[in-house]
Formats: structure tokens, sequence, C-alpha cells
């Protein structure tokens, strides 16, 4: 379950929400939201009569670089303690690793390094485990390269706190998903930088048959396409994930 464009929506109009917020009401008004998300995995539980949920992504928003918004590994560390004291029916709480911030690039998402992510983590406590989530187009979108992703996965690997992989690709001037775009590009689309020797490297490097979370994200485009070729898209999607093991 992830609530990335809830998160997304918000800091539109709330540039100090976020988990990893230096700005009390903005981390507090995120702790709030990550309630509701909690309320959420309860409900589903229920309707079905088992666990659904085996994760929950979380984020380390704020977007930085705007006027007066900072974030920091203690803010986020404290919110993942409150987080990792809740009761989430058996999920696992994983850190969506997106682009973090650098300076003299636009950022698609603009939060926290992975080190910092990371560091969060270790400082945090509580019951529920919790981990990082490498999405391979995000971490390829902040290196701008097709290589950045596997060095993600090896440090997150290293330092034991992997529990997730999921490819969504990046694409260098694509007429469809643009340049550096977090457009979820497909595996086989013009200027995609997702090769299959990478993912099949990525997936050695995660040993990614045995993550609690590993899947796709990518959108089928142009947005004319039939219901009957987007289910097509999919398919041949998820079959290329299979194929990696």
């Amino acid at each position: 379950l992830t609530p990335i464009p809830g998160v997304m929506n918000t800091l539109a109009k709330d540039p100090h929400f976020g988990l990893a917020s230096d700005d009390a009401s903005g981390r507090a008004r995120a702790i709030e939201f990550m309630q509701r998300l909690q309320e959420s995995v309860a409900t589903v539980n229920r309707h079905v009569g088992r666990q659904a949920i085996r994760a929950v992504e979380i984020h380390s928003a704020p977007t930085l670089g705007k006027p007066g918004v900072t974030s920091s590994i203690d803010s986020f560390a404290e919110s993942l303690t409150q987080l990792r004291a809740w009761d989430w029916q058996g999920a696992q709480l994983v850190v969506e690793h997106c682009d973090a911030y650098k300076v003299g690039q636009v950022p698609a998402k603009g939060f926290l390094t992975l080190e910092a992510e990371m560091a969060a983590i270790t400082q945090s406590s509580g019951a529920t485990p919790a981990g990082v989530l490498v999405n391979w187009g995000r971490s390829a979108i902040e290196t701008r390269s097709g290589a950045g992703p596997e060095d993600h996965l090896k440090q997150a690997s290293a330092r034991g706190l992997l529990k997730g992989l999921i490819f969504s690709g990046a694409t260098l001037d694509s007429p469809l998903y643009g340049n550096w775009s977090d457009s979820h590009a497909p595996f086989e689309t013009l200027g995609s930088q997702l090769s299959s020797a990478r993912a099949e490297g990525c997936v050695r490097i995660a040993d990614a048959a045995k993550l609690p979370v590993f899947g796709f994200k990518m959108q089928a485009l142009p947005k004319s396409l039939t219901v009957a070729e987007r289910l097509a898209f999919l398919e041949q999607n998820a079959s290329r994930c299979l194929q990696l093991f």
C-alpha cells in the first residue's frame, strides 16, 4: 500500500508537510495522514477476512529546495518511532527511496538521501519492522544513470535494510515518457534506461525472491490506449518481471 499520490497532492498545497519535516506542524499533519492510512489497512483486512497488506510504503517528504523548507534524519526518525509503535496488523513499514534533492537538478520528489533514510530507520525504534524499498526509476532519476539503482540496492543490502524492489523505468528524450521524468516507463520503450541486463543485475544484488515486496509500477501510454491494450501492456510487463527469476 503506497500513499505517494496523496503525499504529492498534499505537498502541492502544503510544502512543509512530511514525516521528515523540521516544521513541527507539518510533521504532525503527516502523522495524521499516516493514521488514516493505518485505518485503511485495518479496513481492507477486515473486508477480506485476512491479512491482505504485507507492506506499507512511507516517504521522507517534504520536497527540499523550497524557501524555508527543511527536513532531517532526527525528524524522520522521530516519525518512524511513532509509526512503528502502531498496530499495522502484520504489515512492515518500508521507506520507498525517491529521488533525493540535489543542488542544480530539478527534482521529481526531492526527498532525503538514501543514506539519511537508512540512518533514520536505524535511529528509530518500535515493534513494527522497518526497512528500505528501492524504486528503480526514482533511483535512476536521482543519479541520472541506469547504474544508480544497483548502487542503491548494494547500499541498502549491505546495511541489512533492503525490503523491496520495484521496477519502474526512466527514459532519455522519450516522446511519451520524457527526459529523466518520474513517468513510470516500461521495459521496452524508446529511450528506456531499464534494460534486461540491468534488471537481472538488480534482481541478483537484491536476492529479490526473498524480499517482502517485489513488483513493477509502469504507466500505459499513450492515454488513447483501449482497456484491452492496457491489460496487454500490464501482462507483458508482469511477464518480464517473472522472467527475471
